[in-house]
């Protein structure tokens, strides 16, 4: 959190880290989490993102996963 009580910068952070992994891997994200999206609506509950982010082996601390839920 910055002064401003805002978690963007955390955010770019967590997000640069997500996208790291996936180049790394030469994962595309879009693909991997359509196995997610069973009804294709182009969202994941939030408990199947940690889930998927696991299987990329993206390991976030509880920090970064509160980042991302809070957004």
């Amino acid at each position: 959190m910055d002064a401003s009580g805002s978690f963007d910068g955390g955010l770019t952070e967590v997000l640069k880290k997500i996208a790291r992994n996936c180049k790394d891997q030469s994962v595309r994200p879009k693909l991997f989490f359509e196995d997610y999206d069973r009804l294709r609506k182009g969202t994941v509950h939030p408990s199947k993102f940690i889930t998927a982010l696991d299987n990329l082996k993206v390991h976030l601390s509880q920090t970064e996963i509160q980042i991302l839920s809070e957004t």
